[in-house]
């Protein structure tokens, strides 16, 4: 059910609609995967829906510029930038406002309020979801291998159904933390 994380372009090239990739990351490789995709996806001129559970879409939109401005992911100490710097970020800042990114970050995803977000994007093709763990699923009823099989099962469907290749992160640690 598992597979190794694709290569960013290859996971573009790879994928088609109907497909899901489950990525089981680690707690140290798990924070910028995400992030470098996304910038891969919106990149290539992919639209896309990033949906960050447990993260806010500010704390996204600053590690994907952080990312574009070359600076470490998740490095968010204060920092003076100089006027030339400041003037790069906020140019790199309004390319990211004009890509076809779209981000949400509701608490408790649903199946239902995916496959609603997803419509509201007709041109969306791509879909990353960040921490598949914190979803509303079977998960938190059904025990952590059915749960999990039955989530799979339920996000291909709609992958299907919609169109679109999904690429879910899901981090082992979350998923025993939060019993699921």
């Amino acid at each position: 059910m598992s597979s190794p994380l694709p290569q960013p372009e290859d996971w573009l090239e790879i994928s088609s609609p109907g497909q899901v990739t489950i990525h089981h990351a680690g707690l140290l490789t798990y924070g910028g995967q995400s992030i470098q995709l996304l910038d891969q996806a919106i990149g290539a001129g992919k639209a896309t829906l990033f949906f960050s559970l447990g993260r806010s879409e500010r704390s996204v939109a600053a590690d994907l510029l952080c990312l574009r401005a070359g600076l470490k992911l998740g490095e968010k100490t204060p920092k003076v930038f100089s006027d030339k710097e400041f003037t790069r970020l906020r140019n790199l800042s309004a390319e990211i406002y004009a890509e076809r990114l779209y981000l949400d970050d509701q608490d408790n995803l649903t199946l239902d309020a995916m496959e609603k977000a997803i419509r509201a994007h007709p041109d969306v093709r791509f879909v990353i979801i960040d921490s598949m763990e914190l979803m509303d699923s079977p998960m938190r009823t059904d025990g952590r291998i059915k749960g999990f099989a039955r989530l799979v099962g339920q996000l291909r469907q709609r992958a299907r159904k919609l169109g679109v290749a999904i690429l879910a992160f899901r981090r082992p640690q979350l998923f025993e933390a939060h019993g699921a």
